[in-house]
């Protein structure tokens, strides 16, 4: 039986285990008295027998004049302040300034997956049992594959998942994108809205020039501008979040996507103020099998 157990049930959780001096200072058990037999070392017409009733004013009498289960009660209390006590001091090898642990739903917030829910191959009710099984919060979608909206919502209701909705590979339709963010919004599934996917990996055609790749990324800029002010000017979407574009250390050029607001002084083509997102948004990849050799944006 535990600690709190014992205390809510008014039993004593310590007696049995301490001392028999402290027993004795703490629950006055005269200095004659041999500690009483358990329950089963008891012959079998004792254990069979009822207990004889005693009153309250029968009952031993502890510290200060105070019954045994009162004592033992503020005993059990000074016990645990003990321990808390203890648990509190400085553990040896232990930096005082280490951050202390997140909550698990804390943690689980921070997680992220890719999932296209019902295209490449991928099923929405399967999509949904992952996210279930997983605990998933927030899956990064967009209309790239053509994903319906009406597929995000209803994962959306089945699981609680939220979306960072975005243009993503090779992407330009801003009035899309807009209008599939503000439906996500009225339903409460809306958490961020994000730039191009990797323009490094799927250059992008905007106002006739194509941009990314290892062409100038002034168009990727100017998408991305034009993005950070759609969605500020917009009634039901400017509480929401802009993320930047991934992979901005591929520009070939300098057009400023390093920043999240361009500073004075930075010698970047697009002018300074120019504002592209709330948020950083950088795609690290892992060192693997497939992918043995030294390259950018990987860790």
């Amino acid at each position: 039986m535990n600690l709190l157990s014992c205390l809510l049930r008014g039993k004593n959780p310590f007696q049995s285990r301490l001392p028999l001096p402290m027993r004795r200072r703490l629950f006055s058990i005269p200095r004659n008295e041999e500690p009483a037999a358990s329950h089963t070392d008891r012959p079998a017409e004792q254990r069979d027998a009822a207990p004889e009733p005693t009153s309250a004013l029968s009952r031993p009498r502890g510290l200060h004049g105070r019954s045994s289960r009162r004592c033992w009660r503020w005993a059990s209390l000074l016990y645990v302040g003990g321990l808390l006590e203890f648990s509190a001091a400085p553990v040896a090898g232990v930096d005082p300034a280490t951050p202390p642990g997140a909550e698990a739903a804390a943690f689980l917030s921070s997680l992220g997956v890719n999932s296209a829910v019902s295209r490449r191959g991928e099923r929405l009710d399967r999509t949904a049992e992952a996210v279930r099984f997983l605990g998933i919060r927030w899956i990064r979608s967009g209309y790239e594959s053509d994903v319906p909206l009406e597929d995000l919502l209803e994962l959306h209701r089945r699981t609680g998942v939220k979306f960072s909705y975005g243009l993503l590979s090779g992407g330009t339709d801003l009035e899309r994108l807009l209008r599939g963010a503000r439906r996500l919004a009225a339903a409460g599934a809306l958490l961020a809205i994000e730039g191009n996917n990797e323009p490094n990996n799927w250059p992008i055609t905007y106002r006739g020039q194509t941009g990314g790749g290892t062409n100038s990324w002034l168009p990727v800029a100017w998408l991305q501008r034009d993005l950070f002010q759609a969605v500020k000017a917009d009634p039901v979407l400017r509480a929401y979040p802009v993320w930047t574009v991934s992979e901005p250390g591929a520009q070939t050029d300098n057009a400023g996507l390093q920043f999240l607001t361009i500073p004075p002084g930075a010698g970047t083509l697009m002018p300074p103020g120019t504002r592209y997102a709330d948020c950083a948004n950088v795609h690290n990849y892992i060192y693997h099998p497939a992918a043995p050799r030294l390259e950018d944006n990987k860790t």
